[in-house]
């Protein structure tokens, strides 16, 4: 063989060479970044989640508040409307009776409380799904971590097990936002 070509042999070899310890090395850390990514968003859905449930319960109060302040004014109209029919003013107290009974069927706060409601069950069962979905995630990152021959290289570059934690929710009570477009 002549010099040139064990030259170029030996410069392809380090080059095929150089490339296959790349993907050895890349191949791992790519799909340990995928997995802990997965974790992270996992874990932000929770959140995410549980910013809604505040968000509902401040929507139910409000809700409640507003029920309650309707049903004080129709006992306040039903009062007056007493009152006025003691008085002779049958045709005033038939009328104001009227415009409460006929708005009870319209009554938007029970709807929201209700709708409040059924968000509640929606939200938490979103949570379980996602707090499911973060479990798995955690136990897919673990485990391919801990594999073999992973682990050799991954221990070397900062990827180490993660532990199963209740999330830390971090909830802006301050922040909260009306669902029901009120």
């Amino acid at each position: 063989m002549k010099r040139t070509q064990v030259i170029l042999i030996t410069i392809i070899t380090v080059i095929v060479v150089i490339f296959i310890g790349t993907l050895v090395i890349a191949t791992p850390r790519n799909t340990a970044i995928r997995l802990d990514n997965q974790v992270a968003t996992n874990k932000a859905n929770i959140n995410k989640e549980e910013q809604r449930r505040v968000d509902l319960f401040n929507n139910l109060v409000d809700a409640v508040k507003s029920y309650d302040k309707y049903e004080s004014s129709t006992l306040d109209k039903i009062t007056e409307a007493r009152s006025q029919a003691s008085k002779g003013q049958v045709d005033k107290a038939e009328i104001n009776l009227a415009s409460v009974v006929e708005k009870y069927p319209e009554l938007k706060s029970q709807k929201n409380y209700q709708q409040a409601m059924t968000e509640f069950s929606v939200t938490d069962n979103r949570i379980a799904d996602y707090q499911e979905a973060y479990n798995n995630s955690v136990r897919s990152y673990n485990n391919y971590v801990q594999s073999y021959p992973a682990n050799a290289l991954l221990n070397l570059t900062g990827y180490n097990t993660q532990y199963y934690q209740q999330t830390n929710i971090k909830v802006d009570n301050q922040q909260a936002r009306n669902l029901f477009g009120k």
